[in-house]
């Protein structure tokens, strides 16, 4: 019954005349229950019945995200209308079958932050990203033995922030409850972690070894594509000041990419000194590249809003920075521009490239997409966050 129903839609010439048309979609929609029905109703429940069931939720999950992802991109891009949110945020719930199940949990008016909320957390929705990775660490528990085994090894090797530069030879998170793993839009693996009951302060520690490739010759494109990477955001958006700093520099890194975004950096370098307490976590490029002086993230957002404004894909990386000189160090931010076909680091504040001892944790378009922890409460109050990072070699020279 699958296969008669896979020959029959494809018999359909990829449905109506005018694909463009709403009862294009619908016909996809009524096709897909279709199938989905069959193949449940008939198959058995062996191996490809729990691998049907296991792509459905991963492509769920991805779908949701991406769904969130452009309507956050079109809310930068055209400002925050309350008339058009209303209805943007209605699309986003109709277009994942969830606006019943928002009324019938929130029984108020559309708001973000709750949509957010019951897209990514709630347990009992099935398009949320929890419900999607808590079927799918069930599934995979409940294939056979040998097989379930391999299945969440090979989950695990998906999982693993492997790069051509470095390798995660083992790696340990201290968490104060069950996280659920997954990996971003831009390949980055994260976790998500649900604390319901009221808490003083939440602890995380991450641990592990890493090895690195001392010869490197940048990184090579990945799933997503380099040009993707051309996209202004919010913090790495030009201004006038930005656009007279970097147009000097135009024919040179036209000519010469490599050395001319090496050009950019020290200038920029020099234009902003590193000094800590000048800028805030929410500065954007303009707004730190204003005031002078700035950290590591605004000199890496000032760096990608150059980059781009000159036609070079560049993203954001955060991670950590062993040194000779001093190994407790915080986390630390640097770029990636695409210079011939390959991925080049750039350490603005340490006016070298990103090749000696960089340990990277995530990439994208700017902080806001790799940084380290990011979150949402429920409660009044204020609060505070500290971070401590230390950074060894394991190489250790005979004396």
């Amino acid at each position: 019954d699958t296969w008669l129903e896979l020959l029959a839609r494809k018999k359909k010439n990829k449905g109506p005349e005018h694909p463009v048309d709403s009862g294009f979609f619908e016909w996809i929609k009524q096709r897909s229950h279709l199938f989905r029905g069959v193949t449940f109703a008939t198959i058995q429940r062996d191996q490809p019945y729990h691998f049907i069931r296991l792509g459905t939720y991963l492509e769920r999950a991805d779908n949701t995200a991406r769904i969130l992802s452009v309507k956050t991109q079109i809310e930068q891009a055209e400002g925050n209308d309350l008339v058009d949110d209303y209805y943007r945020l209605g699309a986003v719930l109709r277009s994942v079958s969830a606006l019943e199940a928002y009324r019938d949990t929130y029984r108020d008016a559309i708001d973000a932050d709750r949509v957010s909320e019951l897209l990514i957390f709630n347990p009992r929705v099935p398009r949320s990203l929890h419900f999607c990775l808590d079927e799918t660490a069930y599934i995979l528990n409940q294939l056979p033995q040998q097989t379930g085994r391999e299945a969440r090894k090979r989950c695990a090797n998906l999982l693993t922030p492997k790069t051509q530069r470095q390798h995660i030879q083992q790696w340990q998170l201290d968490l104060p409850g069950k996280a659920t793993p997954w990996t971003d839009a831009f390949g980055n693996l994260c976790h998500c972690l649900v604390l319901e009951n009221p808490t003083q302060d939440i602890v995380l520690r991450a641990r592990g070894t890493v090895e690195l490739n001392q010869t490197d010759q940048g990184e090579p494109e990945g799933a997503v594509p380099h040009t993707v990477f051309l996209r202004p955001t919010k913090l790495t958006s030009v201004d006038p000041a930005i656009t007279a700093f970097i147009e000097p520099f135009r024919a040179t890194v036209k000519s010469r990419p490599y050395m001319g975004l090496h050009d950019v950096m020290l200038a920029l370098l020099e234009r902003m000194p590193y000094e800590t307490g000048i800028t805030h976590v929410g500065d954007s490029a303009s707004q730190s590249f204003a005031k002078g002086k700035g950290v590591c993230q605004d000199h890496t957002h000032v760096f990608l809003a150059c980059a781009r404004y000159l036609g070079l894909p560049a993203r954001y990386v955060s991670g950590y920075l062993h040194s000779a000189h001093n190994e407790q160090v915080a986390s630390h931010a640097w770029a990636e521009a695409w210079v011939g076909s390959r991925w080049i680091g750039y350490d603005v504040s340490n006016s070298t490239d990103a090749d000696q001892g960089h340990i990277r944790l995530a990439h994208g378009l700017d902080y806001e997409d790799a940084g380290p922890v990011r979150g949402v409460r429920i409660g009044g109050g204020a609060e505070t966050m500290h971070s401590y990072a230390k950074v060894e070699s394991g190489v250790h020279t005979q004396q």
